[in-house]
Order: structure tokens, then sequence, then C-alpha cells
């Protein structure tokens, strides 16, 4: 976001200010200012700030081909970009369908509770299935059904507040574990699960919904 640098004096001290705020543009920046007890007398916007090492770094590792002198707004648009249409392939190899023109930020979090959803249901029936995870690979879960149960188990707040949120050291330390994204190959897709041990806890409200689908 751009800055503007603000100068006037304080609507109770009388003292003469000069600050800097982050604003769409000027007009944003005086109300800001004004928000602030500033009584604005002049307004500028300032020269963008360079790039850091570290945003060159991470765009560069993202694929992202960018000139030496570009600014720290500029660069994190593009990488809000590339990270957006990473989400975007993601969500088409789940199989989901998400509005066009979705921000980053809220398209980031439906993945995230998706991911976290989905690897609650394959932990679910793996357990049910009384498989250990070597095992596991060999029991036939129709991905579109996982999909389905996942995008369902989304919809109830409180399961999905339990799954994030068990503690440390109760019936489903292990599940939790896969949190981590540790990954285990399964040949054509990776899934996400963390130890080879454990699992859920058949008491929680969580386990009985998926296991309700009688998958």
């Amino acid at each position: 976001m751009p800055e503007f640098e603000v100068i006037g004096y304080g609507r109770e001290t009388g003292r003469l200010r000069k600050r800097r705020y982050s604003a769409t543009d000027e007009e944003h920046a005086i109300h800001r200012a004004g928000d602030d007890g500033t009584v604005v007398e002049s307004v500028k916007k300032l020269p963008e700030r360079p790039a850091t090492d570290a945003q060159k770094a991470y765009a560069t590792r993202l694929g992202i081909s960018f000139d030496e002198n570009i600014g720290m707004d500029r660069i994190s648009e593009l990488i809000t970009s590339e990270e957006t249409r990473e989400l975007r392939e993601k969500a088409k190899t789940y199989g989901l369908e998400v509005p066009d023109g979705w921000a980053y930020e809220p398209f980031s979090d439906y993945i995230q509770d998706f991911e976290c959803a989905r690897t609650w249901v394959y932990s679910v029936t793996r357990h049910l299935a009384k498989a250990s995870w070597a095992r596991y690979r060999d029991v036939p879960v129709d991905p579109n059904v996982v999909r389905r149960i996942a995008l369902t188990l989304m919809q109830h707040a409180d399961l999905m507040n339990y799954i994030y949120d068990a503690p440390e050291g109760s019936t489903d330390d292990a599940y939790f574990d896969e949190l981590h994204h540790l990954e285990i190959d399964w040949g054509d897709e990776w899934y996400f699960f963390g130890r080879k041990a454990g699992g859920p806890s058949p008491t929680s409200k969580a386990y009985r919904f998926v296991a309700e689908f009688d998958v």
C-alpha cells in the first residue's frame, strides 16, 4: 500500500506534526491523520520503498521474474498473484470449485480448512477400517466421497474447532501431528498424515460425524 507524509498540527496540543501513513490515496491518508488527531496542512505521496532481499528471494523461489529495482508493494502484488494461482491449482487437484476473483487470504483459509477436514476424514476412515498406517494405502477410499464429507464437515464450526484445537496429549494427539504435514507417498497422490500409530478418538463428535457416513 502506498505511503504518504502528512504535515499538520495536533488538534488538542497545537504542536507541529509530521507523520507517515499507509493509505490507498491522499484522501485516505488525510482521513487516517484526522482519526489520529491531526489537523492536516499538507500531504505528499512518498516514493515506494525498495523490495527487501527476503521478498526478492521468495519471489525467485516462486519463479517470478522482476526488475532489480522493483518496489516493495509491487513485488508483494506479484507474490500474492502467484500464491493465488498456486491455490487455484491446488483447488483443481482437490476437485474444488471456487469463485473467480477470490482474495488470497480467504482463499488460503478455505484451502487450509479443506485440507484439515480432508485429513480428518482419511484419519477416521483408516481407524474405522482398523488398518495400520502401512496397510492403509490398500484400503479403497473414493476421493470424491472424501471430498464431499470434508466439505460437509467444514460447515460445522464446532467440529472444525475441535479438530484444530484439541489439546496436546488428548486421545487424538497422534492425529494432530498430521497437521504438521508429514507426507506419505500413496503413488499418484500425496496425502498428509502424522505418526504411524494411534488415531482419532472414537468418542469425539468429529469422529462420529464422519463414521455416520459409513464410507
